[in-house]
C-alpha cells in the first residue's frame, strides 16, 4: 500500500498530525484505530480524551465503531487476516488490558467515550460557566431561532427613536436603500444568521472615516498591484511591442473618426503601463480591447475599435495597410489565446475596483458598525427573555467562556487540566468561530508536554460554506498548525471504495476542474491524485447520457435504475441531485413502477393534501375572515361539499364571514340533499369544538378537531399521523400562551420543513428491501457509497447569492490577510466597483465549491457512474457549450463530442411505458356521508347538542368563545384608544365580533357587552384611572416570560402602566359579568388570583420597582387589588 508508511505514522501517540483523507480513503477507520492507540497510552481516564465531530449521527457511528472494536477483540482470540482490521484487533486488545487494569469497564459505560459534536461541546462549556459565559445557566436551545432575529430586528426598527445615538446611522441605512423597510429588516435578519462570520470583524468598523478609508485603501492598493503585476508578466517582450503598437494605431483611429472608445485614452502609449494602482484605469482599457463583455477574446475589430475596413480603402495601398493591421491583430490574439490564463486575468481586471474608497461608502461601512452591536444587543435580550438561544449563540458564549491567552479562565485551566488528546474529525468543514475555540481549547500546549492535537479531514470535500465553512482554514493548518501545536502534515491515496476506471476517470477528470495551487483568498483546493485499491470488473464504468429534451431526462434516469435492477437487483443504487427540486420529476415517474425507493427530504411538508387541509383548519378557526381557508375546509375529504354546494354558500354569503352562513344552512335553499346532510355533522362538530376554544391550548383544540371530523379516515398516505404530530408541535413552539399564534413565522417554518417520499410498499416482497433506490442531494449522501451512482440535471445551475446588506471578503497575501469590506450597493445605482468586485470574488469562491460538490457526488460511486444532463442544439445543427458555473459546464472538456452527438440521438427505451402518475391509491378520500365517529367522541358531541337543546330557541347558552371574543375586541379597542364616542364604534365592534365567528344572538350580546364595557369605563372613576394617558410604559396584550426550573412561563397581560409614584400597575380586565355580589366575587377573585401572582413574580424579575395588581370589572364597575 502506498500510503502504509503514512497510516502507521499516524497512530504515533506523541506526535500531532492533520490528515488529508481522500473520498473512500478509510478516513474513519484510521480516526478510530487513532482513538484506540489513545486510549491504551492514557495514563488515568478516557476523558483524557476528546473526539469531535460535526452531527450526532457521526458521533453515534465513531462511537459504535469503538465498542463494536472492542467487542470483536474481546470475543475473538484469533487476529483477522486483513492488515487494516488486524490493525484494529491488536489495538482494541490493548484497550481491554488497559480497561482492565485501570477498571474503566468501557463497555458497560460506553458514554465515558467522550465522542462528542462541537454544538454539544460548546454547551458543556457554557454550563459549566454560566457566569463568564454571561447566559445565567444553560438555555434552551431554540429549534426555529429565525423567529427570534425577525423580532429583534422589528425592536431595532421601532424602538429607535431620535435620541438614540445610532438614531442617524439608522436614517442613513433607510436612506441609503430608498427607505425600502421590508427589504432592510430582511437583509438584517439574513445578517443575524451569519453574525459568527461577521462579528470577529466588526472592530474594524469601529474606527473613524479615515482610519477605515486607510485600511481599506492599502488593503486594496495591494490587491490591485498584485494583479497586475501577475497580469503583466503573462506578456513576453515582443508580445507588449506589438501590443502597444496596435493599440497605438487604434485609438489615433478613434481619436481622428471620433469614436466613443476610451482606447483613445492610450493614443500616446509607448510602452504596456506600469503594475502601481495608478495604472489601473489604463489596464482595463487594454482588457476591454482585448476581451468582450462576456469575458470571452475579441474576435472581430472594427471602426468602433479603431480597425478600418480595407473593402472601403480609398486606394490599393491604404487597402493593404488596413488589411494588414487587421490581421496583425487577428495574429497576437492568437498568440494570447494560447495562455491558458491570461484570460481569466484580463477579465478579473475589469472588475478591479478604484482604491479610493466614496463617502457614501464609508458612511454606510460607519452606520453598520454603529447599528449592528444594537441588533445583537436587541438579539441577546430576547434570548434572555425567552431562555432560550440559537446554537451561534452558544459558540459564541463557550469562546468567551474560555478566556484569552494571558487570562484563561478556570475552566480553561480545568479542561487544560483534562484534556490530553483532542482529535476533530471533518476539519475542512470548520468555521471561523470553530477555529477560534480550538486555538481555545489548546492554548498553553507547547510541543513534547504529552499532549496531541489530530485533526483529519478532506479539503477535496468541503462543501458547507453556507454553513460558514471555510476551506482555507485546512490549508492554514496545514501550514501553520493551530495555536503553539505545530502538526505534521500526512496525505492519504489509496481509495477502498471506487473501482480502478473510476478512479482513473476522477483522476484524469478532476485535476483539470480544481485549481492548479491552492488558492487560500478563495477556498481553492488543488487536486490530490487517489490510487485504486480495487480492480475493474467491467470495461466501462463511467457514462455521459446527453438529453436534448429535458422532459426525457427523468425518464432516462428511470431507465437507467430498472436497467441495473434487472441485472443485480440488490445492487444499492443513488440518484444524487445539486438540488432537492430537481428530484420532483424523477419521483413523478418513479412512483407508479414496481420500484422500492426513498427520497430523503426532498418533498415540501406543506404541500402533501393532509397538510394543506390542517392548515387551512388552523387558519379557519384563529382568523374567520380568511374565506379561502373556509372553503379549503369546506371542500376537504372529510366533508367533500360539491362545487355547486361552495357556489350556493357563497351566493348566499353577504358578510364575508362564512362561518355565518355556514350556520344557518338550513337557509340556503341551493343546497343539494346531500350536501345538506354533511354540513348538518360538520357544523355540530365545529360548533362543540369552538365551545371548548378556550379550554385548552391551541394545538390540543387542534388534534381534537381534525380527529373528530375524521381527520385519521380521510387520506391513504402511511405518513399521516407522524407529518400530523410535526405539524402540532410546529404550532405549539409558535403558540404565545397557549393560545395565540404568531402565523407568519409559523409560516415560514413550515415553509422550510421537508419530509422523505416512500411509495406504497406493497412491491417491496417483490424486489427486495424498500429503499433499493435511494434519491437525495449530493450533501446528505456525503459519507455514503453506494454500487451505482446516477447524476442527472448537470445542466441546472447553482442557487444566486442571497441578498446582503453587507459582503465581505479575506483576501490573502504571503505575509497577512486583509479583509474587504463591501456595503450593499445604493438602491437603483449600476456602478459600485467595491460590491461588484467582492461580489465576483465571492462568486469565484462558489465555483470552487461546487467542484468540490461535483466531486463528493461523482466519488459515491464504487463501481458505476452514470451522468445524465441536457445539451442544447444551436442553429447550426451543433451542441452549444454549457454554462461554465454548471456541473456540466465543468465536465465539458472531458466529454468526447462525437460521442455526445452520437448519443443525442438516442432516446429512453420504447418498451419503459411510465403510467399517469395520477393514482387511485393517492387521491384523497371524501368521507361517506353516513361517516360515524368513534363512539367516544360521538357521545361528547351529542351530550353538548342536547344540553342546548332544553334551552328556549330565543336565549341560547351563552359560550365560551362568545366572552372571549367580546373581551379580546374589548381589549383591541381599549388599545387603539377608540372610546371617545362610543355610538362610532358600532361597525367596528360588529365587523371584529363577525371575523370571529359570532352571528345573531351571540353577536348582539357581545357587542352589548364591549359597549356597556367601554361606556362603563369612561364613566367610572376608577376606570378613568386606568385609562389616564398620564401614566407612563402603558403596555396592552402585553407578552411577557419567565424561565422557571419547569421551564418556561409565556403570558399575556390584559393590560400595565407604571403611575406617579413609580409604582407598576397590572390590570386585569373581566367582562363576563353584568353584576356581582359578595360570594360571585370572590368565586372570581379565587379564579385569578393566581394568575395575577405569576404576572407579578415575571415582572419582578424584569424591573426593580413595587408592583401591584387588581382586577376590574368594567360592565359591572368593580375594581379590586390583590394584596
Amino acid at each position: 500500500m502506498s500510503d502504509a508508511n503514512d497510516r502507521k505514522l499516524a497512530l504515533n501517540p506523541a506526535e500531532s498530525f492533520i490528515v488529508q483523507a481522500p473520498a473512500g480513503s478509510g478516513k474513519t477507520e484510521l480516526l478510530t484505530q487513532r482513538l484506540l492507540k489513545l486510549l491504551a497510552c492514557v495514563e488515568k481516564a478516557p476523558e483524557e480524551i476528546i473526539a469531535v465531530t460535526f452531527t450526532r449521527k457521526a458521533a453515534s457511528q465513531m462511537r459504535n465503531r469503538i465498542v463494536a472494536a472492542l467487542q470483536f477483540a474481546l470475543k475473538e482470540t484469533i487476529p483477522p487476516t486483513k492488515v487494516h482490521e488486524r490493525t484494529t484487533w491488536e489495538l482494541a486488545k490493548d484497550v481491554l488490558k488497559r480497561d482492565k487494569l485501570l477498571q474503566w469497564d468501557l463497555l458497560l459505560h460506553p458514554n465515558r467515550l467522550r465522542i462528542v459534536t462541537i454544538d454539544s461541546l460548546c454547551a458543556h462549556i457554557v454550563s459549566r460557566m454560566p457566569i463568564l459565559s454571561h447566559l445565567g445557566g444553560m438555555p434552551e436551545i431554540a429549534e426555529f431561532p429565525q423567529a427570534y432575529y425577525r423580532q429583534a430586528v422589528e425592536r431595532l426598527l421601532t424602538q429607535t427613536t431620535f435620541q438614540e445615538k445610532w438614531s442617524y446611522s439608522l436614517s442613513k441605512l433607510l436612506g441609503h436603500q430608498d427607505n425600502r423597510i421590508q427589504l432592510i429588516a430582511e437583509l438584517l435578519v439574513n445578517l443575524l444568521k451569519k453574525r459568527d462570520q461577521w462579528l470577529p470583524y466588526l472592530g474594524r468598523l469601529s474606527h473613524q472615516h479615515m482610519a477605515i478609508q486607510e485600511y481599506l485603501s492599502e488593503a486594496l492598493i495591494k490587491i490591485i498591484e498584485s494583479h497586475l503585476s501577475l497580469l503583466k508578466k503573462q506578456f513576453s517582450q515582443q508580445t507588449q511591442v506589438e501590443l502597444v503598437k496596435l493599440i497605438r494605431h487604434a485609438a489615433q483611429i478613434c481619436s481622428r473618426l471620433d469614436v466613443d472608445n476610451s482606447i483613445i485614452e492610450c493614443a500616446d502609449l509607448e510602452y504596456l503601463p506600469g503594475v502601481n494602482a495608478d495604472s489601473l484605469p489604463l489596464w482595463i482599457v487594454i482588457a476591454e480591447f482585448l476581451t468582450t463583455q462576456q469575458n470571452t477574446w475579441r474576435k472581430a475589430f472594427n471602426q468602433k475599435n479603431g480597425f478600418l475596413s480595407p473593402s472601403e480603402a480609398k486606394d490599393k495601398n491604404e487597402k493593404a495597410l488596413r488589411k494588414e493591421q487587421k490581421e496583425a491583430i487577428s495574429a497576437l490574439i492568437s498568440t494570447l489565446e494560447e495562455n491558458e490564463h491570461l484570460l481569466s486575468l484580463l477579465a478579473e481586471v475589469k472588475v478591479l475596483p478604484w482604491y479610493e474608497i466614496d463617502a457614501e461608502q464609508l458612511d454606510i461601512l460607519i452606520a453598520l458598525g454603529e447599528l449592528l452591536p444594537v441588533l445583537v444587543a436587541h438579539l441577546q435580550v430576547i434570548f434572555q427573555e425567552t431562555g432560550k438561544v440559537d446554537f451561534i449563540e452558544i459558540n459564541l458564549r463557550a469562546i468567551e467562556a474560555l478566556g484569552e491567552e494571558l487570562s484563561p479562565s478556570d475552566i480553561a485551566l480545568n479542561l487544560d487540566y483534562q484534556l490530553r488528546h483532542l482529535l476533530i474529525d471533518e476539519y475542512q468543514d470548520t468555521s471561523v468561530t470553530q477555529y477560534r475555540l480550538f486555538e481555545k481549547l489548546v492554548m498553553g500546549w507547547q510541543k513534547g508536554d504529552g499532549r496531541t492535537l489530530f485533526l483529519v479531514g478532506d479539503p477535496m470535500q468541503s462543501i458547507y460554506k453556507f454553513r460558514g465553512a471555510e476551506v482555507s482554514l485546512f490549508i492554514h493548518t496545514q501550514q501553520h498548525g493551530i495555536g503553539a501545536i505545530a502538526l505534521t502534515p500526512l496525505t492519504l491515496q489509496v481509495n477502498f471504495r471506487s473501482s480502478d476506471n473510476i478512479i482513473s476517470w476522477l483522476n484524469h477528470t478532476f485535476i483539470d476542474i480544481f485549481p492548479a495551487l491552492d488558492d487560500k483568498s478563495l477556498g481553492g483546493v488543488c487536486y490530490s491524485q487517489a490510487i485504486a485499491s480495487k480492480s475493474s470488473v467491467k470495461e466501462n464504468a463511467v457514462h455521459f447520457h446527453p438529453v436534448i429534451d429535458g422532459k426525457m431526462q427523468a425518464k432516462k434516469v428511470v431507465e437507467l435504475v430498472m436497467s441495473h435492477l434487472s441485472i443485480q437487483p440488490k445492487q444499492s443504487i443513488a440518484i444524487l441531485v445539486r438540488a432537492k427540486k430537481h428530484l420532483a420529476e424523477v419521483i413523478q415517474h418513479l412512483r407508479p413502477l414496481k420500484i422500492p425507493f426513498v427520497a430523503y427530504e426532498v418533498e415540501h411538508l406543506v404541500n402533501r393534501s393532509h397538510v394543506i387541509d390542517l392548515v387551512s383548519l388552523l387558519k379557519a378557526v384563529t382568523n374567520w375572515s380568511d374565506i379561502i381557508a373556509w372553503y379549503g375546509i369546506l371542500r376537504a375529504p372529510w366533508l367533500g361539499l360539491t362545487l355547486a354546494d361552495l357556489l350556493a354558500l357563497a351566493k348566499y354569503n353577504q358578510t364575508g364571514i362564512l362561518w355565518e352562513t355556514i350556520n344557518s344552512f338550513e337557509d340556503v335553499k341551493a343546497l343539494s340533499e346531500d350536501g345538506r346532510f354533511r354540513l348538518n355533522r360538520f357544523v355540530s362538530i365545529m360548533r362543540h369544538w369552538l365551545n371548548q376554544r378556550s379550554r385548552s391550548d391551541l394545538h390540543q383544540f387542534l388534534r381534537g378537531l381534525w380527529i373528530s371530523l375524521g381527520g385519521p379516515h380521510c387520506y391513504a398516505e402511511p405518513q399521516i399521523i407522524e407529518d400530523i404530530d410535526k405539524i402540532l408541535e410546529l404550532i405549539k413552539s409558535f403558540t404565545i400562551g397557549g393560545t395565540t399564534l404568531n402565523i407568519s413565522d409559523f409560516e415560514q417554518r413550515l415553509s422550510e420543513l421537508y419530509a422523505d417520499v416512500t411509495p406504497h410498499n406493497e412491491f417491496s416482497s417483490e424486489t427486495g428491501a424498500l429503499g433499493a433506490v435511494e434519491l437525495m442531494t449530493i450533501h446528505k449522501a456525503k459519507g455514503l457509497e453506494f454500487d451505482a451512482v446516477i447524476m442527472p440535471y448537470l445542466e441546472k445551475r447553482p442557487l444566486s447569492h442571497e441578498l446582503a446588506l453587507l459582503l465581505w471578503y479575506e483576501h490573502s497575501h504571503a505575509d497577512r490577510m486583509d479583509l474587504i469590506l463591501a456595503p450593499r450597493r445604493k438602491h437603483q445605482s449600476e456602478h459600485d466597483a467595491l460590491y461588484r468586485y467582492v461580489e465576483n470574488q465571492l462568486r469565484k469562491k462558489s465555483h470552487y465549491e461546487s467542484a468540490r460538490l461535483l466531486y463528493v457526488g461523482t466519488t459515491r460511486a464504487k463501481s458505476t457512474l452514470h451522468l445524465v444532463g441536457q445539451c442544447e442544439i444551436g442553429n447550426d445543427n451543433t451542441i452549444k457549450p454549457p454554462a461554465s458555473s454548471t456541473f456540466l459546464g465543468m465536465l465539458w472538456p472531458h466529454l468526447a463530442l462525437d460521442v455526445l452527438h452520437e448519443n443525442l440521438n438516442k432516446e429512453p427505451s420504447k418498451e419503459l411505458t411510465l403510467v399517469s402518475t395520477f393514482s387511485e391509491q393517492s387521491m384523497l378520500r371524501r368521507l361517506p356521508a353516513d361517516y360515524r365517529l368513534p363512539e367516544s367522541i360521538q357521545q361528547r358531541i351529542d351530550t353538548h347538542i342536547q344540553k342546548g337543546a332544553i334551552k328556549e330557541p330565543n336565549t341560547p347558552e351563552d359560550t365560551d368563545i362568545l366572552f372571549r371574543s367580546a373581551g379580546t375586541v374589548f381589549h383591541r379597542l381599549l388599545q387603539r384608544w377608540v372610546i371617545d364616542e362610543v355610538a362610532e364604534i358600532d361597525d367596528t365592534c360588529i365587523l371584529a365580533l363577525k371575523r370571529m365567528g359570532l352571528g345573531g344572538y351571540e353577536l348582539d350580546k357581545a357587542v352589548a357587552l364591549v359597549k356597556t364595557g367601554l361606556t362603563n369605563m369612561l364613566d367610572d372613576p376608577k376606570g378613568q384611572w386606568i385609562l389616564d394617558p398620564n401614566h407612563q410604559h402603558r403596555q396592552s396584550e402585553w407578552h411577557v416570560s419567565l424561565k422557571t426550573i419547569h421551564g418556561l412561563e409565556n403570558h399575556v397581560i390584559d393590560y400595565s402602566f407604571v403611575d406617579e409614584t413609580d409604582t407598576r400597575w397590572i390590570v386585569d380586565y373581566k367582562l363576563t359579568h353584568t353584576s356581582l355580589d359578595d360570594e360571585a366575587l370572590q368565586k372570581e377573585i379565587d379564579k385569578y388570583q393566581a394568575q395575577l401572582q405569576k404576572y407579578r413574580r415575571t415582572l419582578k424579575v424584569m424591573e426593580n420597582r413595587v408592583i401591584r395588581c387588581g382586577l376590574y370589572f368594567p360592565v359591572a364597575k368593580i375594581w379590586w387589588e390583590m394584596a
